[in-house]
């Protein structure tokens, strides 16, 4: 099994009794999970983000207009977060998302991306190659995105962009990030057209009385992504060297 296959074994053990948890309908999987996302302990990781920070690893994005029609290859692979549908050209990543029961690896593909036509058959070797590249923590290369999107949506993704690991803020600072300051509402939909997930990190943007807030990829991955991120939560095979770049940038 590769480090990615060991480290999705490892997320979905967690990922029904986090569930269970946040609706009410368990115990508390772990203590340390639970203090460490616990309102008060996600306002004390916001704070505000300087338009000028760079992203927080290296990407170069670039706006795709969604009506231009595209040929991408596509494939799923597992990621430490459980599985993901990437769709790509042979320079960059057009999209990543993670699916789940009724959320099929094809109908996130057309949601995203209705204007593309894709491979008729998947391809999984070079998914598992974007995946690789995608959760290297440690890359120094940038990665190249193609974001299909408006231009308020690609502004609200660049600014998501800024916010580094082990940080979050709320929706109302990541609307005056996005230089529209009140329009929490306005960047909350961008973020749900979000077509790049964890890279363009939306996982860490929260309500503004500390709540976890939605997330369109399950309120238990994005729980588990910000516990792994805070440092209380291990994920086995997941390359140490990228946990402890992650602990060193905080």
């Amino acid at each position: 099994m590769s480090p990615f296959e060991i480290a999705a074994a490892a997320y979905r053990r967690l990922e029904a009794p986090f569930a269970a948890w946040l609706d009410k309908g368990g115990a508390p999987p772990s203590m340390a999970l639970v203090d460490a996302l616990a309102p008060s302990a996600l306002l004390r990781r916001t704070g505000e983000i300087s338009s000028e920070e760079a992203p927080w690893r290296p990407l170069q994005m670039h706006r795709a207009d969604p009506r231009r029609q595209v040929h991408l290859r596509w494939g799923c692979a597992p990621t430490p977060f459980g599985e993901a549908v990437f769709a790509f050209d042979d320079t960059a990543l057009w999209h990543l998302s993670f699916t789940a029961p009724g959320r099929q690896p094809g109908v996130l593909l057309r949601r995203h991306l209705p204007a593309a036509v894709f491979a008729s058959a998947p391809d999984p070797a070079a998914a598992a190659r974007w995946a690789a590249q995608a959760f290297d923590a440690v890359g120094t290369t940038p990665l190249q995105l193609q974001l299909s999107g408006t231009p308020f949506q690609f502004r609200t993704w660049q600014a998501l962009s800024r916010i580094p690991s082990g940080r979050l803020c709320t929706y109302a600072q990541l609307a005056g990030l996005a230089g529209a300051p009140g329009a929490a509402r306005a960047v909350g939909s961008a973020m749900a057209r979000n077509p790049v997930a964890w890279l363009i990190p939306c996982h860490r943007v929260i309500r503004g009385d500390g709540e976890l807030g939605h997330y369109q990829s399950g309120r238990a991955r994005k729980a588990l992504m910000l516990a792994w991120e805070a440092g209380v939560l291990d994920l086995p095979g997941w390359p140490e060297v990228a946990a402890g770049q992650q602990s060193a940038a905080r």
